[in-house]
């Protein structure tokens, strides 16, 4: 049995999910070189689909919105790449203007391939007895448990809160460290950012 197998054996189950923030946003902000403070949505249809959190802060700019509400309240836009049924063309900024609607499909490959990045990233930064479960295009399950257990010398990181529970459990402690650790390396190496919780 390793060292790693006994610790799991003690620990209680630590379980991480990483949630990609305003996703769809990111993905298209890093595509089109859009600065992070500036306001952002994405559309499909003439409505907005995604929010970033710096347009979520301007009134009347929601997910179901008509974009050219928020493109008046100053919010930047893209569109979701769209593709035309009967040619197989892809249109990367939605279909043209006038076209009927039911002559494309939304394509989700860009978000698909950025979401497969950031899967690979956590991969490369976990030892493989951490196993990870994707739960959805933008999250993905975490289990830190083999990874945690022993009393932790290392300073919790800035910026990690605690929503109830006592800080001093070591189990759970590690496992948020190790959640920053693996929020910085993905950031790092996609740009993305994500939001993590430990129990």
């Amino acid at each position: 049995m390793s060292h790693a197998d006994s610790r799991a054996d003690k620990t209680p189950p630590v379980i991480a999910l990483f949630d990609l923030d305003c996703f769809y946003a990111q993905v298209e902000r890093r595509r089109l070189g859009i600065p992070s403070d500036i306001p952002f949505v994405v559309s499909q249809w003439d409505l907005v689909l995604a929010v970033d959190y710096s347009a979520r802060k301007i009134p009347g700019v929601k997910r179901g919105a008509p974009t050219s509400i928020a493109e008046k309240a100053g919010a930047r836009s893209a569109h979701v790449e769209v593709v035309d049924v009967v040619t197989g063309e892809c249109f990367p900024d939605g279909p043209p203007p006038g076209e009927p609607r039911d002559r494309y499909r939304v394509s989700l490959d860009r978000y698909r391939d950025a979401s497969e990045e950031v899967m690979r990233a956590l991969r490369t930064a976990l030892p493989e007895s951490a196993p990870l479960e994707r739960a959805s295009i933008d999250e993905v399950f975490v289990d830190l448990t083999s990874l945690c257990g022993e009393e932790q010398e290392e300073q919790m990181p800035a910026g990690i809160k605690w929503a109830g529970g006592e800080v001093g459990n070591a189990a759970l402690q590690e496992g948020a460290i190790w959640a920053e650790r693996l929020r910085k390396e993905v950031e790092s190496i996609t740009s993305f950012t994500m939001s993590a919780g430990v129990a």
